[in-house]
């Protein structure tokens, strides 16, 4: 198998995404490599994973619209972030 190949197999593509999609901000914030590092710290180190994490993804995946829904799926339950995440309702009543 080419170098190339590695990185293009089915089995491969299926772990990549599943580590795109399972990483969380309380994940990274219970590392114990973490542990000495604010809350901003963690929030770039999530970006900066997600990011990485993403090239290695098909193509179909490479865009702003997954990487910002990965970013709220891996935010969502922290109660620093409600505010920012919280999504009005589409009517007045």
């Amino acid at each position: 198998m080419t170098f190339k190949q590695h990185f293009k197999h089915n089995t491969n593509h299926r772990q990549y995404h599943a580590d795109f999609t399972n990483i969380t901000y309380i994940g990274l914030q219970n590392n114990p490599a973490n542990a000495n590092k604010d809350s901003q710290k963690v929030l770039q180190k999530l970006f900066n994973t997600l990011q990485l994490s993403q090239q290695a993804l098909r193509p179909v995946f490479q865009n702003k619209e997954v990487l910002y829904t990965a970013i709220i799926q891996a935010c969502s339950g922290v109660p620093e972030f409600n505010h920012a995440l919280y999504i009005p309702a589409e009517a007045y009543k």
